[in-house]
């Protein structure tokens, strides 16, 4: 498929999502339905090892993966009025939480998803979305959650076109991420360095400062908060994890701060999920080069347009 084709499947897939969430907000139903599909797509079911063909209007049980291969795209409704995009290169579980029924985990293992939700859409449903590197909780809008090998970083980029969301790493959240931010997590392999960085508009990113109150840091575009972590040299059962926020603007001075963690007690993330299940992982014959901690962090580009 052409970049041109491609271009106008997507504004096609893109009016049916908008037409699929201009409604009231509803309950999500109790399976969710493909509703549209542009090219190859595939469905891993509940309990099975292999893939099948996606079909237009199939419905689907809670714990599906879906998989689009280059060039590809599908439209997935959770009720009459909320979906969400799965682009090109995708492969993502749509999982619900065991002890909430109510509460869905988009799960990607690589690739990006875009979800459109009505604004009141919380009266009745939750919505999460985990990456290897980070979780997203929605609220009310229309945002678009990446992740990717950028380098040799685990990298997710958050979107957000219009409405909230809120960001969850291992040590530190976004929790104002708005109309027209976008904000990158990339992570090394080892999990010892990550670095948020601001794309477009403005946050405020919350982390714990050297006595374990919350700091809250502003950042504009360009700004950025880079964490590394050490085993203590004189408590081995502990972290020292080093926080420094670095300006674009070169005359605001660089923060620096250290704060200690108990090795076995982890922030809401990357090692366990939403719902306490594993986050996603990454596939074991990935192959990694060596760590490069500063590639260039592109902007999320839509399916189609790569």
């Amino acid at each position: 498929m052409n970049h041109k084709a491609a271009d106008r499947v997507i504004v096609v897939l893109m009016l049916s999502l908008m037409a699929v969430c201009v409604a009231g907000a509803a309950p999500f139903s109790p399976q969710f339905t493909i509703v549209k599909i542009a090219g190859t797509c595939r469905v891993q079911s509940p309990g099975t090892n292999d893939f099948s063909t996606a079909t237009e209007g199939q419905v689907c049980s809670y714990g599906t993966v879906i998989n689009t291969s280059n060039g590809s795209s599908c439209i997935v409704s959770f009720s009459e009025d909320n979906g969400f995009l799965v682009c090109q290169n995708t492969t993502v579980a749509i999982e619900e939480k065991k002890k909430d029924n109510k509460s869905k985990v988009l799960r990607i293992t690589e690739g990006e998803v875009e979800f459109n939700l009505e604004k009141n859409f919380r009266k009745h449903n939750r919505l999460s979305v985990e990456t290897p590197n980070g979780t997203c909780e929605a609220i009310a809008c229309t945002c678009s959650v990446e992740f990717r090998i950028i380098g040799d970083l685990k990298t997710t980029s958050y979107r957000c076109t219009e409405g909230n969301v809120e960001v969850r790493g291992e040590y530190f959240a976004v929790t104002d991420l708005g109309t027209g931010d976008q904000v990158t997590v990339a992570q090394s392999p080892n999990d010892n360095f990550i670095r948020s960085k601001v794309v477009k508009g403005d946050v405020t990113i919350i982390a714990k400062d050297d006595i374990g109150a919350e700091r809250k840091i502003a950042l504009a575009i360009g700004d950025e908060l880079t964490v590394m972590t050490n085993v203590s040299a004189t408590e081995p059962s502990k972290l020292d994890v080093v926080y420094k926020v670095v300006y674009a603007d070169t005359k605001k001075a660089e923060q620096t701060w250290v704060h200690v963690y108990a090795k076995a007690v982890v922030e809401p993330g990357r090692e366990s999920g939403s719902d306490g299940k594993p986050a996603p992982q990454l596939p074991s014959d990935r192959k990694w080069s060596s760590l490069t901690v500063a590639p260039p962090i592109p902007t999320v580009t839509p399916v189609g347009l790569q």
